[in-house]
């Protein structure tokens, strides 16, 4: 039996019986799936940051690569000198405040402990405790900043959250916070305080 020819449905007998139609079609397939999943989980991620209630400028999350509900969530944030604390943290050698590393990673750190809530209405997560924080590396415009947190204990309207910042493979920032379901916030429209 011989395969038909590469213009009718891109087979090639391979003269032991395997055809790579099928490997086309379950390269195919497995893209589709692929980028379907991908697709879904951008969208996923796009709601979760629209439920930030932090708007420009102190949203310090672009991005949410990865969420395991209830246990962690992984973020991105771009560092561009068009931030407008550049203009004065320091005009001839910008660097991210320390302060914004935190920021950043207690935005985190909510997100992981929000998705761990049955509803959206349980409230939203709030910094309640600082308890161990430890900058290690200079952030700089350029620098693309990985946020990685880890839920350790929830505690009812509780939660105990490892963090950690990273810029590639060398670790930029890291701590343990306390984060608190805040009840009855009203969101504002982002203009404006």
């Amino acid at each position: 039996m011989t395969t038909p020819s590469c213009r009718t449905c891109f087979g090639i007998s391979l003269g032991f019986g395997f055809d790579l139609t099928l490997i086309h079609l379950w390269l195919i397939t497995s893209y589709e799936l692929w980028h379907l999943t991908l697709m879904m989980s951008m969208i996923d991620t796009d709601d979760i940051l629209k439920n930030l209630p932090h708007a420009f400028p102190f949203r310090m999350i672009d991005r949410i690569l990865e969420i395991e509900k209830g246990k962690k969530a992984i973020a991105l944030k771009n560092v561009s000198i068009d931030e407008p604390y550049f203009l004065g943290h320091f005009p001839n050698e910008p660097v991210m405040p320390g302060v914004l590393i935190l920021e950043a990673m207690a935005q985190t750190g909510g997100i992981a402990f929000q998705s761990s809530f049955e509803k959206e209405e349980e409230g939203i997560p709030v910094l309640a405790r600082v308890e161990e924080f430890r900058l290690k590396r200079r952030v700089m415009p350029g620098d693309q900043i990985i946020i990685e947190a880890e839920v350790l204990h929830i505690f009812s309207n509780l939660a105990k959250v490892k963090v950690l910042a990273r810029v590639g493979e060398e670790s930029v920032a890291e701590g343990t916070l306390v984060l608190a379901k805040r009840q009855g916030f009203k969101e504002s429209s982002g203009q404006g305080v």
